[in-house]
């Protein structure tokens, strides 16, 4: 019985730290999304500014090549914003995070059931395992990749060091 709970603790652990590196990747896509976004705002306010207030003022071409320039940068800000899909896979990977936390805590709950159990119980106990690991195959295909530096960091967090 010994075998069995501490393979699901070790799925446990595993899970625990796949679901924090999850929302790792989340905060940095919404981050990411932050840098793109915030200048494509100020870019758009300050060129729509410029071109009604100074540049009708001022004749010199240098600063129409300028607002111009300036404006370029800004729609390829935002087109980069727009297709690099920085929000969208922040929720994915939030929603990623929700679910191997559940995942967490569904191990929580077999080794909270069979701690105590008497080896009589090793084939409920294996068939339960059996049942809880077959329902993670499908899981890495339904969220994005993963990479490895949020899953190093949230590992570093929890300060555990065993390998993937």
């Amino acid at each position: 019985m010994k075998d069995l709970l501490d393979k699901a603790s070790e799925y446990c652990n595993t899970y625990e730290i796949v679901g924090r590196a999850h929302y790792i990747a989340a905060d940095h896509k919404q981050a990411l999304n932050r840098w793109f976004g915030v200048p494509v705002v100020v870019i758009t306010a300050v060129v729509g500014t410029t071109i009604f207030g100074t540049l009708n003022k001022s004749p010199d071409p240098v600063w129409h090549i300028i607002a111009g320039l300036v404006a370029l940068a800004g729609t390829i800000l935002s087109a980069l914003q727009t297709s690099m899909g920085f929000a969208q896979d922040a929720e994915k990977h939030k929603a990623a995070g929700e679910a191997y936390r559940a995942v967490e805590r569904s191990f929580e709950m077999f080794l909270l059931k069979y701690a105590e159990a008497p080896s009589a119980q090793r084939q409920a106990a294996f068939a339960d395992l059996d049942e809880l690991v077959r329902g993670l195959n499908d899981l890495p295909r339904k969220f994005p990749t993963l990479p490895d530096r949020f899953y190093d960091k949230a590992r570093k967090e929890r300060g555990n060091e065993h390998p993937k």
